[in-house]
């Protein structure tokens, strides 16, 4: 456990937490400075797959490939989380993983994607599969001090980055792997209201 906000780390939903667009998340904080922060949730699949959100004119594309909410503020854009090879302009916020616009990793999420499925021989949308790559639409956003009034307030505890939780460890069972880990139970905190008082950015 951590107990100064820098970025990245994980940010994780204390279980008193009671906005919806918050609860039981673990979140990825990529970017906290004086001008506010950014974050993307890293364990919430979106009902709607990959293919109803991009436009890929030269291939067809499995309707099997999840996409995946990162949170609520700007859903018409999206970001790739990967821990493959980088392209060019892709960030680097913790060591093999990044954060990519690519063109070139949206093929390798396509193409890697696709060969599971295959060998599952399914049509439905799965999300279960443990990728490198997350489609992730939408973002959390805070503006200055925010987020850290809200870590006062008991909203959130702070978890150093972790790949391998990232990456390798189901969604379902994200956020109660880690908040054993810290040694977290459901009623260990006084509830949190929503904090639609503090609203995110838009």
């Amino acid at each position: 456990m951590i107990t100064n906000v820098s970025a990245p780390c994980l940010l994780v939903a204390m279980p008193s937490m009671l906005d919806s667009n918050f609860s039981r998340t673990v979140m990825l904080l990529a970017e906290h400075n004086s001008e506010g922060a950014v974050g993307f949730v890293l364990n919430r699949p979106s009902t709607v797959p990959l293919k109803a959100m991009i436009n890929v004119i030269d291939r067809d594309v499995s309707p099997a490939i999840p996409a995946w909410y990162g949170g609520p503020v700007d859903t018409g854009t999206a970001i790739i989380l990967h821990s493959r090879k980088p392209a060019d302009g892709d960030t680097e916020i913790g060591q093999d993983i990044f954060l990519s616009t690519s063109g070139r990793v949206l093929d390798s999420l396509i193409d890697e994607s696709e060969r599971t499925i295959k060998e599952r021989a399914t049509g439905e949308l799965i999300h279960d599969i443990l990728n490198p790559y997350r489609f992730l639409v939408g973002y959390a956003g805070w503006g200055p001090g925010q987020l850290d009034d809200e870590i006062r307030a008991g909203a959130w505890l702070l978890h150093p980055i972790d790949r391998e939780l990232i990456f390798n460890t189901p969604w379902s069972e994200m956020w109660s792997k880690i908040t054993e880990t810290m040694g977290i139970g459901r009623g260990s905190a006084a509830t949190v209201p929503p904090l639609s008082q503090n609203p995110y950015l838009n």
